[in-house]
């Protein structure tokens, strides 16, 4: 066959990074997915960037655990940065995001 370029995407969550967030690679792969599913079927989704505002508590360590305990089951969070959590959010308007 020659040379072949493949790559794997291993559609287990990983839950190996800070605070069992995923990471923003599996992040936008799964928001293209989204973006697809909301497409066909008319429905809306929401994306959201969380980070804190001051300098004390910056770190998701602090506070991303409050966020991710309101979360549903079919809601995904990301880590962006060490301060910064991107959240999907299925069947969700840009009112229900800011909620």
């Amino acid at each position: 066959l020659g040379s072949v370029a493949a790559v794997l995407y291993d559609g287990a969550p990983s839950r190996g990074l800070e605070g069992g967030l995923e990471s923003h690679d599996r992040f936008v792969a799964q928001l293209e997915r989204e973006v697809v599913r909301a497409r066909h079927f008319g429905r809306p989704f929401a994306v959201v960037m969380v980070r804190a505002s001051g300098a004390a508590g910056r770190h998701l360590r602090c506070w991303a655990p409050s966020v991710q305990a309101v979360m549903r089951l079919a809601d995904v969070a990301a880590l962006y940065s060490p301060e910064v959590q991107e959240l999907l959010l299925p069947e969700a308007s840009a009112a229900c995001a800011f909620l």
